[in-house]
């Protein structure tokens, strides 16, 4: 099935800056304002209060973004931005191309700001089903179709023994973030280090490929 085209994250916003000086100010206010939204959430946040912080003229920050709504979609993206994954190199080693994927995506699920972000969007959701909606499709779905794309390149070449690449995809996902996600959402554990995080990934690739592996 095809899957459907990313939703935008910017639905509507004021101008966009042109000037050096207008990029700089724009960057500087969608910084302040991201600190605001996850330290305080959105409804405790004001345009206002992200103005003073920001410094400069309030009305250059209303130009930009009209309205609050506005400016948290742009903090959204902003965020979402970093979370693009590459390109996985079918003709690379499949372990390291394996655990160097999952190193990636675990070290931007459990960054400090990632998670605050997680959670806010889990608890605007239903003020901002788009913006939640966008964030799945430019995140989590982007990650397993790019997996599943490897999977099939990997497929052809009778390098990797798999009946469908879409479900085997979904599966190797599942097994590299379900119990650690659960887990960090509702307790107070620290989050994985860098080195739990690939020994993680290498016991999840090794699974997977020993059970895939063609000989």
């Amino acid at each position: 099935m095809t899957q459907a085209a990313p939703i935008g994250l910017l639905n509507a916003r004021g101008k966009v800056p042109t000037s050096p000086r207008g990029k700089s100010r724009e960057t500087k206010i969608v910084k302040v304002a991201t600190m605001q939204f996850l330290k305080h959430g959105y409804g405790a946040t004001s345009l206002d209060a992200i103005s003073k912080i920001a410094g400069g003229s309030k009305s250059t920050l209303y130009s930009f973004f009209p309205s609050k709504a506005d400016l948290f979609q742009s903090v959204v993206s902003s965020i979402v931005a970093d979370m693009q994954d590459g390109h996985l190199d079918p003709k690379a080693n499949i372990e390291a191309t394996l655990v160097a994927f999952g190193c990636g995506r675990l070290a931007i699920v459990f960054a400090k700001q990632h998670w605050s972000l997680l959670k806010l969007i889990q608890a605007e959701r239903d003020r901002f089903p788009r913006i939640a909606e966008a964030y799945y499709q430019l995140g989590p779905l982007r990650s397993r179709e790019i997996l599943k794309e490897y999977f099939a390149s990997l497929l052809k070449q009778n390098r990797l023994n798999i009946t469908d690449e879409n479900q085997a995809a979904k599966d190797y996902i599942g097994t590299l973030m379900h119990d650690w996600y659960v887990r960090y959402l509702y307790t107070s554990e620290r989050f994985p280090s860098k080195d739990e995080m690939r020994q993680h990934s290498r016991r999840v690739a090794k699974t997977f490929l020993d059970a895939h592996m063609v000989d």
